[in-house]
């Protein structure tokens, strides 16, 4: 029989072509999982397994957070040993945890605990391997004390190999101020690095009040006219707020 009758295709042929595209649109549909119809996905079962599995860990993560940020709120505003049990209940997540966001969530929670265990904690993750970790420590040392935090990044500032660690370093001395404090930046102007240069005028700027803006060499020539001793705080620091 020929499949073209008066110059149209024959109605047979036409039926066949409509059921093998459909059986083809389906396929794609129902089986690949991860081509163009990727949300169709759910009806394999691989995919339904990798799901389940992501939204257990998403879940696990949820309450771990959600339970440390109730243990800190609980503990803040108590006594000292308040935060230093809640302190060990964090740093039980920062050394044990598998998963790095659970890791820094802990780290950046100590900040609200000023305690003996939090100093612990922090001059660990400030030398951990992950550089998230050491990046959250900076950040986190800037609302400890000053004759903790100081030290600490002053050798963070000195001594880290990566260049985001030392700037949030040297962002971070400018909350306080001290001898230490300026010593360090002033060293920091030299810098090899233009960058670490320039976030040591910005919190040269916030630590000791002065007003010489991104300049690096009014800044050198303003601290190697022995002012420090006069513009700035004791030698250990203090915190400002």
């Amino acid at each position: 029989m020929s499949l073209l009758r008066s110059g149209h295709m024959n109605p047979q042929f036409q039926n066949w072509r409509r059921a093998i595209l459909t059986a083809v649109v389906a396929a794609m549909v129902i089986g690949c999982a991860e081509g163009p119809f990727w949300r169709m996905g759910q009806y394999s079962p691989w995919v339904q397994k990798k799901w389940a599995a992501e939204e257990e860990l998403a879940d696990t993560l949820f309450s771990k957070r959600r339970r440390m940020t109730e243990i800190v709120e609980r503990a803040k505003n108590g006594s000292v040993e308040d935060k230093d049990r809640a302190a060990q209940e964090l740093f039980h997540q920062f050394f044990n945890d598998s998963i790095l966001l659970t890791r820094l969530q802990a780290v950046r929670l100590m900040s609200e605990l000023d305690c003996p265990t939090t100093y612990q904690s922090l001059r660990a993750a400030s030398l951990d391997p992950n550089v998230d970790m050491r990046l959250a420590a900076a950040q986190a040392w800037r609302h400890m004390p000053d004759d903790q935090a100081v030290p600490m990044l002053v050798q963070m500032l000195q001594h880290d190999k990566n260049v985001d660690v030392r700037l949030a370093a040297t962002r971070a001395l400018g909350d306080f101020t001290g001898g230490v404090t300026v010593a360090a930046l002033q060293s920091a102007l030299s810098d090899a690095d233009p960058a670490i240069q320039l976030r040591a005028t910005e919190s040269l700027a916030r630590s000791t009040g002065e007003t010489l803006g991104r300049d690096v060499a009014a800044w050198k020539r303003f601290l190697g006219e022995d002012r420090v001793a006069t513009q700035s705080a004791p030698d250990n620091g203090t915190l400002r707020r």
